[in-house]
């Protein structure tokens, strides 16, 4: 049932929809375009996934030909998200041409681009189109590199692209053969308005970046990205003389790259090297430092600062599948018609249609910001912006949690932060500047003698269920320390410059907990994350007493029990103790 370019696809088959990145197209397929005919298509039926509502599953296996040309049959558009693509060529491309079907792809192989694009003839005879290198890189790197070559970035023609991919999501069985097979010694790269060889740049000037959150730069891997390809066929007409790509996988030393490379090693030992990299994942993914951000960051020239951001708490997998799905929004609606052929972004794509794919992509949560807004939000550019957005207020990051309950994991960069705001406080300046070296010193051994009493006092809390025992603790913390400050300073003196410290640092913290802002406004109805299911005691958070600053106590602000020790009554009206006592400012 293949279908002209004037008509909309209605029927859609992913391959390799049991994949990662396969499931997230297929969900986000399934909740978008709810008029289109959705199958999942792989080798064998994972039993332990359940389908969504309305989808179907088939057998595809596109090393039996014959079957998997009868099957593509009954689809107008095929995606193809199996992998690793190195092994897997360009064998299903050449199988929708064959039983006249247009494809899609998320193809990260320069090897697999070099055979897709030589199909190129061939689907502009057949009639049939192949979008190609529509995932995270290649697909939202182009995109970003569009971007800023429309509006003439560069003068040199000259871009980078830099990704970063935390550990917090393991990662799928096919992408450690992708990670594998990156690791070279001699790179094709675009460079100079030309494909060119070189050796692996492991330690020239651009060898270290540093990305959101990170106080030192980061080692980089540089690799050959399949847009080496693309862009020596059409990257001169678009302004762009070259393309420097390179990644950082969390725990992944660039030593280890460079060793790999070094060895060379062949098909058996690659498979066995692969196999040992995705069990170190789902190990590493556990880890308490594990990182779950996502960085992509494309820039002109050495100027980072004018450069395009995209960077957030999602995986590779969420960044792919949003890049695709917006592709496929595009010829679902008609905007992003392209003659018969192979065809990637950076080949004639329109300001318009890369305005539309950036509309298409921020409906999914990924927001693309320039890197300048570090100027105005350092906070939001340490955490992020981005993030997987659903059909409801549900489905954002962290609802209904509070600081104690909230499911992601702390950003390794967390600590730091928080370490650092009590440095720069006016409270901590104001220590050491009336206290001295050793008066600071004489006070914290008696913050923990009493921090240890009020911890004995706390024990029936911190036999509770959690979150109850890192709340008593943190309590007792803050009342150990305020209660010495306070006979230091004074209590006028010591609440004002408590109450300062806490809302600086609260609000740093409230940029991690809370989506962005912008995240509300994409929901199909946002007033919605008002009303639906209002929090319990364990999960409020008392913004009332906070923004006003009125007096409050923990049962104005939450149903919380008194805490069983005494504080005093100024340490009880201060809405950083409130917040501190309901959810950790």
């Amino acid at each position: 049932m293949s279908t002209e370019n004037k008509q909309a696809p209605r029927s859609v088959v992913v391959i390799g929809g049991s994949g990662e990145s396969g499931r997230r197209i297929v969900r986000d397929l399934r909740l978008r375009h709810p008029a289109l005919r959705i199958a999942n298509a792989s080798r064998h039926r994972d039993g332990e996934a359940e389908l969504p509502a309305g989808v179907t599953w088939c057998e595809l296996d596109v090393e039996r030909p014959d079957e998997a040309r009868d099957r593509l049959r009954a689809f107008d558009l095929a995606v193809i998200a199996l992998g690793p693509m190195e092994h897997v060529g360009a064998k299903a491309h050449k199988l929708c041409l064959e039983a006249g079907v247009d494809c899609v792809d998320i193809n990260d192989s320069l090897a697999a681009a070099d055979a897709i694009l030589a199909l190129d003839q061939q689907a502009a005879t057949d009639d049939r189109r192949i979008y190609t290198g529509l995932g995270l890189a290649p697909g939202l790197s182009t995109l970003l590199l569009l971007q800023l070559a429309h509006e003439n970035a560069s003068a040199t023609g000259l871009y980078r692209s830099r990704l970063y991919m935390g550990a917090a999501h393991g990662g799928g069985k096919t992408s450690p053969h992708a990670l594998v097979a990156s690791f070279r010694k001699a790179l094709e790269v675009y460079l100079g308005g030309r494909r060119q060889r070189i050796a692996s740049p492991w330690r020239d000037a651009a060898s270290r970046f540093r990305f959101p959150g990170d106080d030192q730069p980061l080692a980089l891997i540089p690799y050959a990205t399949p847009e080496t390809a693309t862009l020596a066929r059409n990257g001169a007409e678009a302004g762009i003389t070259g393309l420097d790509s390179r990644f950082h996988v969390q725990f992944l030393p660039q030593g280890l790259a460079r060793a790999i490379a070094a060895i060379a090693p062949g098909p058996v030992m690659r498979e066995a090297v692969a196999r040992r990299f995705h069990a170190s994942g789902q190990a590493a993914k556990r880890r308490r430092s594990a990182d779950p951000a996502t960085t992509l960051w494309v820039y002109p020239d050495d100027r980072p600062h004018d450069g395009l951001v995209v960077h957030g708490p999602l995986s590779a997998y969420d960044l792919t599948s949003a890049m695709v799905c917006a592709v496929i929004d595009g010829i679902v609606a008609g905007w992003l018609r392209t003659p018969p052929g192979v065809w990637s972004l950076d080949g004639h794509t329109t300001p318009d249609q890369v305005h539309r794919l950036g509309d298409a992509l921020r409906r999914r949560g990924v927001l693309i910001r320039p890197a300048s807004i570090a100027d105005d939000d350092a906070e939001r550019f340490r955490f992020g912006w981005c993030q997987a957005v659903g059909d409801s207020v549900r489905t954002l990051r962290h609802y209904q949690q509070s600081w104690y309950t909230a499911a992601v994991p702390l950003p390794p960069a967390l600590g730091r932060l928080q370490r650092c705001y009590l440095r720069q406080s006016e409270l901590w300046t104001t220590l050491r500047g009336e206290l001295g070296v050793a008066g600071v010193a004489a006070l914290l051994p008696r913050i923990i003698r009493r921090w240890f009493g009020l911890h004995r006092r706390t024990a029936p809390y911190r036999r509770r269920q959690p979150p109850w025992p890192t709340i008593a603790r943190d309590f007792s913390l803050f009342a150990a320390g305020y209660g010495e400050i306070r006979q230091a300073l004074g209590q006028e003196r010591a609440l004002a410059l408590y109450r300062r410290m806490f809302l600086d640092s609260g609000r740093m913290e409230m940029r991690w907990l809370w989506p962005d802002h912008e995240l509300f406004a994409l929901l199909p109805d946002p007033a919605a994350a008002r009303t639906i299911g209002r929090p319990t005691s364990m999960t409020a958070r008392p913004w009332a007493c906070w923004k006003s600053g009125a007096t409050a106590t923990p049962s104005s602000c939450t149903t919380a029990p008194t805490p069983p020790c005494s504080t005093s009554s100024a340490a009880r009206s201060s809405p950083a103790w409130c917040a501190r006592w309901s959810g950790r400012h």
